[in-house]
C-alpha cells in the first residue's frame, strides 16, 4: 500500500518556505507521495453544487496553481512521487497542458502521476471560456492527446474538439510512455472513464451521491469497473485503484471509535482500515493531514507516520 499526502494550495501552509518544509518532511519519513487540487480562479459567489459534501465549498478564493507548483516540489524533493488530484483537465489548452506535465515529469525524473478530473464549479469554466456541458468528453479526448503527444514522433490527433497535426513534442516525458493518468470521480461516467481509458481510478469517499466511505461500497463499484474494463478488453488488474480518503481522525487514549467510519478509532482500527481497503485491491490511500501552521502540520504528519509505519518504507 501506497500512503500520499496532500499539499496546501492556500493560506500560510502554502508559502514557499512551508511548501519547502511539509514536503521535504513527508519525503523523510517515507509517504510515497504529495497530491495537490486544482483551481484557478474562485468566485465570491458559487452557486454550483459541491459535489463532496452537503455543506457548499467553503475554501478560500486565494490558491496557488497546480502545475507550476508541483514543478517547485519536484526542485526540492529528491523520490517522492508528485500527483495532481486532481487536475481539472478542461481549464488549460491541452497541447500546452501536455508539454507542461512532460517537463515537470522530466524536473521530477519520472515521479509525475497525472490524476484527471472533470471539474464542477460552472463559474470557474465560465471564467476560463471553456464549455461547461461538455467537459466529460472533453478529458475523454485530453486523455488520448496527451498519451499521443508524449509517445508519438509525429503526434497528430483529430477529435470533435481537439485538432493537431505537423508538430513535435520534445523533450518527451522522462516514463517511457509517459506518467500514469489516472481517472478521477465516483460516478457512471468516472467509471467507465477510468476502465477503458485510465491508468488507474482515483475516487473520493466523501461524495454523497456515490457514497464509497468503506471497503464495502468500494468493492461495488470495483466490480462495475471491472466489468467496464473487460468490455472494453482490458484486464482490471491493468487499473490501478486509488482512493481519497475523506476522514482521518486518530482516537487515543481508549476514546470512543466510530465503528462505520473508517480511519476513525485508534491505532488499531488505523491499520484495520488500511488493510481492510487493500484487501479489496486498492494499492494507494490519499489523506489530508494539514494544520493551522507548519509546526502542527510537521507534528501531525510525523504523528501520522508513528501510526501506520508498517506501510512506510524506511527512509
Amino acid at each position: 500500500m501506497k500512503i500520499g499526502l496532500r499539499l496546501a494550495s492556500s493560506g500560510e501552509l502554502a508559502k514557499p518556505q512551508n511548501l519547502a518544509k511539509f514536503a521535504k518532511r513527508a519525503e523523510d519519513l517515507g509517504f510515497h507521495a504529495l497530491f495537490m487540487s486544482d483551481h484557478i480562479v474562485i468566485p465570491p459567489k458559487i452557486e454550483s453544487d459541491y459535489p463532496y459534501n452537503e455543506a457548499g465549498f467553503d475554501e478560500p478564493m486565494e490558491t496557488l496553481e497546480l502545475i507550476t507548483t508541483l514543478a517547485y516540489i519536484a526542485a526540492i524533493t529528491r523520490k517522492i512521487e508528485l500527483m495532481t488530484a486532481v487536475l481539472v483537465a478542461p481549464y488549460r489548452n491541452p497541447v500546452l497542458t501536455a508539454k507542461m506535465l512532460a517537463n515537470v515529469d522530466i524536473l521530477s525524473g519520472g515521479r509525475l502521476i497525472v490524476g484527471l478530473g472533470v471539474g464542477w464549479m460552472e463559474e470557474e469554466f465560465r471564467a476560463l471560456n471553456v464549455p461547461f456541458e461538455n467537459r466529460g468528453r472533453l478529458v475523454d479526448e485530453y486523455v488520448k492527446v496527451f498519451r499521443e503527444l508524449w509517445s508519438s514522433d509525429a503526434p497528430h490527433f483529430s477529435g470533435d474538439f481537439i485538432e493537431f497535426e505537423n508538430i513535435t513534442l520534445l523533450p518527451k516525458p522522462s516514463q517511457r510512455r509517459g506518467p500514469s493518468i489516472w481517472i478521477g470521480g465516483e460516478s457512471p461516467p468516472a467509471l467507465r472513464r477510468a476502465a477503458t481509458l485510465g491508468d488507474g481510478w482515483m475516487p473520493i469517499g466523501s461524495n454523497p451521491r456515490h457514497t464509497l466511505r468503506d471497503p464495502a461500497e468500494l468493492a461495488s463499484s470495483l466490480r462495475v469497473l471491472g466489468q467496464e474494463a473487460r468490455r472494453a478488453g482490458r484486464s482490471p488488474s491493468e487499473i490501478t485503484v486509488a482512493y481519497m480518503v475523506p476522514r482521518y481522525e486518530l482516537v487515543e487514549n481508549g476514546g470512543p471509535n466510530e465503528p462505520s467510519q473508517s480511519f476513525v478509532g485508534d491505532r488499531a482500527k488505523i491499520v484495520r482500515s488500511i488493510k481492510a481497503f487493500g484487501d479489496i485491491g486498492v494499492s494507494f490511500l490519499g489523506f489530508e493531514i494539514l494544520g493551522p501552521s507548519i509546526g502542527e502540520a510537521i507534528d501531525a504528519i510525523e504523528s501520522f507516520a508513528g501510526v501506520i509505519g508498517e506501510f512506510l518504507p524506511h527512509p
